[in-house]
């Protein structure tokens, strides 16, 4: 999917800016990220992966939809993963891919 197919998918938060980090969380890193208005059914708690890459599972620590800003957390083993211009999608609600919570 396009960026731009990413934001207008519910089951999507697209087109993603890092606002800080890293900061450490217990073995963990986490990022604040803003992203444009858009209607989506992720939540706090959840998982996530980058559709493009497939690469993930991580996780949505908050979310302020009014603010438009979500904190997510990954393992330090995907450090070397840049985090820019990122858009993610729900494990729940790819095929073959289940929700580990």
């Amino acid at each position: 999917m396009t960026p731009a197919e990413l934001v207008e998918d519910a089951e999507s938060i697209g087109r993603l800016e890092l606002v800080s980090g890293p900061e450490p969380v217990k073995k963990s890193q986490a990022y604040v990220l803003s992203f444009p208005a858009q209607e989506h059914k992720i939540g706090q708690g959840q998982n996530v992966i980058d559709p493009a890459t497939r690469a993930g599972a991580w996780e949505i620590l908050e979310l302020d939809r009014e603010e438009r800003r979500l904190t997510l957390k990954r393992g330090r083993s995907l450090e070397d993963t840049p985090l820019r211009r990122r858009s993610f999608r729900a494990v729940r609600t790819l095929p073959g891919i289940r929700r580990t919570r």
